[in-house]
């Protein structure tokens, strides 16, 4: 539960999460049956609920939660997808935040909403091949930012759905970029 992931044609990553929470990165091969093969680079905290994006060969996660009480990351790593042994820093996100959207293209990743301590509506995009920090890409037209979906093609990016709060109804708007 509240895992991060990502691939390319050939391998499949997934790492961290909630239930239990974890630092550990597992890879699969697409291609074949077989259970996850852990990637012996494990994240730099124990956390869930992170962005996770990726290009042909890098798979960048950022920011997360560990529960209890909530300690929030707004820092980005990154791993080459078809290597094991190394998550290097990437950055950082412009606020600490988890459980929003992603979108991700050859040349870049976005990031849209979030919790953490409080919910945004913010869009934020990185460069996947070069390293550095978020840069504000706009916002959201709505600020149901957690619990939301996303997903995107070569070209373009949705996010929908969301929770604010209780009380609050759930959101059934799609954004797209």
């Amino acid at each position: 539960q509240g895992t991060g992931g990502g691939s390319n044609s050939i391998r499949g990553l997934i790492g961290g999460g909630s239930s239990p929470f974890s630092n550990i990165i597992e890879f699969v091969n697409i291609a074949s049956l077989g259970d996850a093969q852990d990637v012996n680079a494990d994240l730099h905290a124990v956390k869930g609920y992170m962005f996770a994006m990726k290009a042909s060969s890098r798979g960048v996660v950022g920011g997360g939660v560990y529960c209890c009480p909530g300690a929030y990351y707004n820092t980005l790593e990154y791993v080459t997808i078809q290597t094991t042994g190394t998550i290097s820093d990437f950055g950082d996100i412009s606020t600490t935040r988890y459980e929003g959207g992603t979108a991700s293209s050859a040349t870049r990743g976005v990031l849209m909403g979030g919790y953490g301590p409080g919910y945004t509506n913010i869009i934020e995009y990185l460069t996947m091949a070069t390293l550095g920090n978020t840069v504000d890409f706009g916002d959201l037209t709505n600020q149901n930012s957690t619990g939301n979906y996303s997903a995107c093609s070569k070209t373009r990016g949705v996010i929908g759905g969301g929770y604010v709060h209780p009380g609050t109804p759930y959101s059934n708007i799609i954004d797209y970029i």
